[in-house]
């Protein structure tokens, strides 16, 4: 027993001592730190088994490992942050996010699903012409009749559409394509961030990530005023670059609303548990007033409806 429980238990401790001293350096580290959630939890039976068997070296190794798992999954749980006031009163904007698979058989009822939640913004993720095909079907673009978009085949298209103008733009991020816009609202400017950078799943796109967001950190940090950064980041809040973008001084609307623990792919499958790479973020006088996941059928990922109030 105290075998397995070593063999249990070392890979643990070396994934967490990367995650100290090499933060997502390579590929195996960087999807390690995505599941952060999942891949420790057997350091708890691990201890467990250490004080029954009294093999007190285990017992230190696996209860170090789920001591650094708390401090790393503990902030997910935190208490909804108080909303101001004036907050409720404030002019307010309904915005849809999903990744729509670009390969998805059939976009209508993803559509669907956005018609019917009667956003004022619509972001897309792996937006494709025929995918925009099935937007026009849906109405959406009477809906919402300003835009930005670029639609491409492959999973690379993203676009913005808004019931209200857009002052909008394609911009190349480390060489790949995201869009951008400003939106008003009663006067009270936002700026739109609708970003995708690529998965990290080989050494090659692990570069090409971190590069697209090192560029997205400083575009950010040239940005003032109210401001919203969504989309699927392939980024979850465990990894480094996460944490890069709170220091700009950005909040997630998930951990905002005390929904830290919620999770957005990969749905409708079991090869891997889920967890969280599609994200909200913002900054400025805006307020996140609610934030869940919906269906997105056909899609591997949950889209995002969620509900911002701008402050004056």
């Amino acid at each position: 027993m105290a075998l397995v429980g070593w063999v249990a238990s070392l890979p643990l401790a070396c994934a967490a001592l990367l995650r100290v001293v090499a933060h997502d350096r390579w590929v195996v580290s960087i999807w390690a730190d995505a599941f952060t959630f999942w891949i420790y939890l057997p350091a708890y039976a691990v201890a467990l088994a250490g004080v029954y068997f009294r093999q007190w070296r285990l017992l230190a190794i696996a209860a170090g490992v789920a001591a650094l798992h708390l401090t790393w999954v503990l902030p997910d749980y935190r208490a909804a942050a108080t909303i101001p006031a004036e907050a409720w009163t404030a002019p307010r904007l309904r915005f849809f996010s999903a990744n729509l698979k670009f390969d998805n058989e059939d976009f209508g009822p993803l559509m669907a699903e956005a018609a019917a939640f009667n956003p004022d913004v619509l972001l897309l993720q792996e937006f494709t012409p025929r995918a925009e095909v099935a937007l026009r079907d849906a109405g959406l673009d009477r809906m919402l009749p300003y835009h930005v978009s670029d639609p491409v085949a492959g999973s690379r298209g993203t676009a913005i559409y808004s019931r209200f103008p857009v002052d909008g733009e394609t911009w190349t991020v480390a060489g790949i394509q995201m869009t951008r816009a400003t939106i008003a609202r009663e006067g009270l400017p936002l700026r739109v961030y609708n970003v995708h950078p690529v998965s990290p799943t080989s050494r090659a796109n692990a570069a090409l990530w971190a590069d697209e967001m090192t560029a997205l950190v400083e575009a950010l940090g040239g940005e003032q005023g109210r401001l919203v950064v969504a989309g699927d980041f392939n980024t979850t809040q465990h990894h480094v670059w996460y944490s890069r973008l709170l220091a700009l001084g950005l909040r997630d609307a998930h951990v905002d609303r005390g929904r830290g623990n919620a999770t957005s792919w990969p749905y409708q499958t079991r090869l891997l548990p889920e967890i969280r790479i599609d994200q909200v973020l913002v900054g400025g006088r805006v307020t996140p007033l609610s934030i869940r996941e919906g269906r997105g059928a056909g899609s591997d990922h949950r889209p995002m409806l969620f509900e911002l109030a701008l402050l004056p």
